[in-house]
């Protein structure tokens, strides 16, 4: 499914056609009524809005509301109501431009105008069922959590909020290190002290905590659900980055794996990461210990 972001995407690309042809239809119909308007290149802008157009209907099969249930669906449609009437008004308008002007261009421009306002009105639909469904989910996911549909949903505090119980003892040979070219790349930093002071401080700041934690075993657990796992690649390699959300507690954590966890979207999840760096050590889907 795509995400939300993919289908604000779309709907710029959309937009993109749209904006040009509007100011097309609108110069020449001020120009008609007697009025001066600036001079613009309507047969490139046409041409190139027209493959934008296309490369915009090209995304339609891959994004259908199937995957959705009725209720998003409804909801959706009943959102993209005023979406709907200029989508119809623009396509009128269109027809009408033929008779009314008989100039080729300027009614391509306004078919490309409605057709874009059409793609924008199918992506906007996309959206509002995903947030139906997402805002659905979170009100399930709170519900087991038991607490309130009221309350607060997730903000930035609570990424950056930090907790100090339940501890667990992680053994020695489980605790994470830092790898073999995070060590270099710190030492790099460390060794440029004079140049780059702020930065060396920050580093150490960073090491001491960490070895902190590793050599107490300074290690936290939370429970929640699992929001998302996101595929998030980067210089040619796989990544996948999962929010794991504590609605109890208020907790947020968000990590990276170069593995797909073993757990979906909506599992439940028990996660013990470092007090302070919250670096992940590991994570399970029962209450039991995995160590």
């Amino acid at each position: 499914m795509k995400s939300l972001s993919d289908e604000n995407s779309s709907c710029v690309i959309s937009f993109v056609a749209f904006i040009p042809n509007f100011f097309i239809n609108l110069f020449y119909i001020l120009n008609t009524l007697g009025y001066e308007t600036p001079i613009i290149d309507t047969k490139n802008i046409i041409e190139f809005t027209l493959f934008i157009a296309f490369t915009s209907t090209t995304f339609i099969p891959f994004s259908s509301l199937k995957k959705f249930n009725e209720t998003c669906i409804a909801y959706a449609k009943e959102k993209v109501l005023p979406y709907k009437i200029i989508t119809i008004s623009l396509l009128t308008y269109s027809v009408i431009t033929m008779f009314l002007f008989k100039n080729r261009e300027i009614t391509m421009s306004a078919l490309i105008m409605a057709h874009s306002f059409f793609i924008i009105t199918h992506f906007k639909k996309l959206g509002f069922a995903k947030r139906y469904n997402d805002d659905y989910k979170i009100r399930w996911q709170k519900k087991n959590s038991g607490i309130d549909d009221d309350s607060k949903d997730p903000n930035i505090f609570w990424f950056f909020k930090l907790w100090f119980s339940p501890r667990v003892i992680i053994p020695r040979n489980k605790r994470p290190l830092l790898k073999g070219y995070n060590v270099f790349f710190f030492s790099l930093i460390i060794f440029s002290i004079d140049r780059i002071p702020l930065i060396a401080f920050l580093v150490l700041c960073y090491l001491f905590i960490f070895f902190t934690e590793y050599i107490f075993s300074l290690y936290v657990e939370t429970k929640g659900f699992c929001t998302e796992i996101k595929y998030s690649p980067r210089k040619g390699t796989d990544y996948w980055r999962i929010t794991i959300i504590d609605y109890k507690n208020r907790r947020q954590i968000v990590f990276d794996s170069p593995t797909y966890p073993y757990f979906d979207s909506n599992d439940y999840v028990r996660i013990v990461t470092g007090m302070f760096t919250r670096k992940v050590v590991t994570y399970s889907i029962s209450s039991k210990t995995t160590y």
